[in-house]
């Protein structure tokens, strides 16, 4: 069986010897959702970067797809969308302009950027700022715009890094509810 996300005994060591993974190893079928929890400092966000390519492994393989994400980061990230601690915002910008670049660095066609930048700002519940400089948003608005731009090019696999981070305990439950309606309804996903 071919897993979407397979991490075979993964290591990572930064300097001095800290060792942040220690063989882990981890499977997750298509259409799985799954929560990754641990305290503080135990190698989640540092196994998200790895299978994001941001940082190499001291040892072991992430696969994304049956494709290694080292050798063939191109192959293996194409359908991958993600929001990996703090999102890159730009605060000079408004929702529709931060989105129109990233549509094209997706390298999606430009009729289809328009009605795309259109359905993720609805699902996240953001349509009426789509005109409005982000340097105003809340916390939890910028989180919500995050997770419209990893959405944006209709990835198949959706991988959030700390979603609700931040957000009062009504923006916790929209993140969540809106998670739920992704594996639910298969959307963003085409």
């Amino acid at each position: 069986m071919e897993f979407a996300i397979e991490i075979e005994n993964l290591v990572k060591e930064y300097n001095h010897g800290i060792r942040a993974l220690d063989n882990v190893t981890i499977k997750i079928k298509s259409g799985d959702v799954v929560g990754y929890v641990g305290p503080n400092g135990s190698g989640k966000t540092t196994t998200i970067k790895i299978l994001t390519n941001l940082i190499p492994p001291t040892a072991g393989q992430a696969y994304i797809n049956g494709n290694d994400v080292n050798r063939n980061p191109k192959e293996a990230l194409f359908s991958v969308g993600a929001l990996i601690e703090v999102p890159g915002i730009y605060d000079y910008l408004t929702p529709r302009q931060m989105l129109t670049y990233f549509g094209k660095v997706y390298g999606m066609p430009k009729k289809d950027i328009d009605p795309r930048i259109k359905e993720v700002l609805r699902l996240v519940k953001l349509s009426s700022w789509e005109n409005v400089k982000i340097g105003s948003f809340s916390t939890g608005m910028q989180r919500r715009l995050g997770i419209a731009k990893s959405i944006l090019h209709k990835p198949r696999i959706l991988i959030l890094d700390e979603p609700a981070i931040g957000l009062d305990p009504k923006g916790i439950k929209d993140v969540r509810e809106l998670i739920k309606q992704f594996q639910s309804e298969k959307l963003p996903f085409s």
